[in-house]
C-alpha cells in the first residue's frame, strides 16, 4: 500500500513559477486565494471557461503589465513622471500617462447625516501609487471584463478604385469606348 498519490508520469516541475497565477500561461503574479490555488486579480472571479481568453488578453498587453510591475517597485524619491509619460506613449498607450485625476467617493456629511459624493483632485505625477492603481484598473477592465482597448489612430489614405474594367484600359484611340 502506498500513501503517495502522485501519478508516476507527473512532472517534477510545477506548471507555473512560485508566486505566479495558477492559470496556465498567465504572466501575472498571484494575489487572490481561491480554494487551494492562488490566482491573479484578473482570473480570480472569472469562470474557469474564460481563463484562456483572459490569459490571451494579458499576454497581448504584456508591455503594460511590465510597466505596472516596474512602477510597483519604483522608489518614490526616484519617480520621474515625464519618463513614465514618454514610455506610455512609446508603447502606444498615451491615454495612460500620469495625469491630473479626480477621485470620487461617498462620504457621510456630519451636519446633515446624508451620504454625499466627495470629489478630490490629485496629480498622479506627485503620487505614483495613484498612477499604478489606475493602470491596474485598466488592465483588469480590458482583460477580465473584456472591455475593448481604446482605438489607436491609424493614418490611412484613400485609394481611388476603378468602377469598371474599361477604366483600367487607357483610351488611346479617342473613339470614346
Amino acid at each position: 500500500m502506498t500513501l503517495h498519490r502522485t501519478p508516476p508520469n507527473a512532472s517534477d516541475t510545477p506548471a507555473q513559477r512560485q508566486g505566479q497565477c495558477v492559470a496556465y500561461g498567465c504572466p501575472m503574479w498571484a494575489e487572490v486565494k481561491t480554494g487551494p490555488d492562488w490566482t491573479c486579480c484578473c482570473h480570480a472571479f472569472a469562470p474557469a471557461s474564460a481563463w484562456q481568453d483572459i490569459t490571451q488578453r494579458l499576454n497581448q498587453r504584456r508591455q503594460l503589465l511590465r510597466t505596472i510591475h516596474r512602477a510597483l517597485h519604483v522608489n518614490p524619491a526616484e519617480w520621474k513622471p515625464d519618463v513614465a509619460a514618454g514610455y506610455m506613449g512609446k508603447i502606444g498607450r498615451p491615454d495612460l500617462a500620469p495625469a491630473r485625476i479626480t477621485l470620487t467617493h461617498l462620504a457621510r456629511d456630519r451636519f446633515t447625516g446624508q451620504t454625499v459624493e466627495v470629489q478630490i483632485e490629485r496629480d498622479e505625477r506627485d503620487h505614483p501609487q495613484l498612477w499604478v492603481a489606475r493602470l491596474l484598473r485598466t488592465l483588469v477592465r480590458e482583460c477580465a471584463e473584456g472591455a475593448p482597448e481604446p482605438a489607436k489612430p491609424v493614418a490611412t489614405a484613400a485609394v481611388p478604385m476603378p468602377t469598371a474594367v474599361r477604366d483600367l484600359i487607357p483610351n488611346f484611340g479617342g473613339d470614346g469606348r
